[in-house]
């Protein structure tokens, strides 16, 4: 797992910024790093380089979507089930009845329970930006030992996410969470290495679908 993995999410999300470029040269708009201690407890560091605060909530969204999809990908059996039951879940204790709410998804998620202790500073950059006309890529980079750290730090990364972005960004993160698993349980396979893009793709696009369909007007 030391090697620096790069995967694009293409264009065809409607209402999604991207930046378009000349060229396909990488050009990042996110860089979110996930340490962890030597006791297995995490922090996160965000650099938004220089993004509007819109910019940034919804490249934290984009780049927490495919990271998710990384680590479903990277999973497997009742491990990879767990981490979709546990993504599924973030959705019901986001959207609620009452409205969108920040929610605590990590107290009761056993899938961030007993981080592996080892050494301090392991775990994780995402580098998140453009690929110019091929849209926008995510590149997960391990530091040191991360083994074992994977599906925690997507967590974390989410529960980052809900805490900093605007109410109408947690709509986004449900509906777009929520679209993801619906591709893996109705369209594709999240053994299949073309999910990291295309499952989160697809479920970013029906999210602003159902968004522009409740707002009257296309975003």
């Amino acid at each position: 797992m030391r090697r620096t993995i790069l995967f694009a999410l293409l264009i065809g999300l409607m209402g999604v910024p991207m930046t378009g470029q000349a060229d396909d040269a990488f050009k990042p708009q996110l860089t979110t790093k996930v340490l962890f201690d030597a006791s297995g407890k995490p922090n996160i560091d965000v650099n938004a380089h220089g993004q509007n605060p819109n910019e940034t909530a919804t490249n934290k969204i984009q780049s927490a979507l495919m990271f998710y999809a990384y680590a479903v990908n990277q999973e497997t059996g009742a491990k990879q089930s767990s981490v979709i039951s546990q993504g599924q879940l973030i959705v019901t204790a986001v959207a609620t009845e009452d409205g969108m709410k920040r929610a605590n998804i990590l107290t009761a998620n056993p899938l961030v329970k007993n981080n592996p202790a080892g050494e301090a500073n392991r775990g994780f950059e995402l580098s998140f930006g453009s690929l110019g006309t091929k849209g926008n890529s995510l590149k997960v980079n391990p530091i040191g030992n991360a083994e074992g750290l994977l599906v925690p730090s997507v967590f974390y990364v989410f529960q980052e996410t809900i805490n900093t972005v605007p109410v109408n960004g947690l709509r986004l993160i449900a509906l777009a969470l929520g679209g993801t698993n619906k591709w893996y349980r109705e369209v594709g396979k999240a053994s299949d290495p073309n999910s990291v893009s295309q499952a989160p793709a697809y479920g970013l696009n029906l999210a602003v679908d159902i968004i522009s369909k409740l707002s009257g007007a296309k975003l």
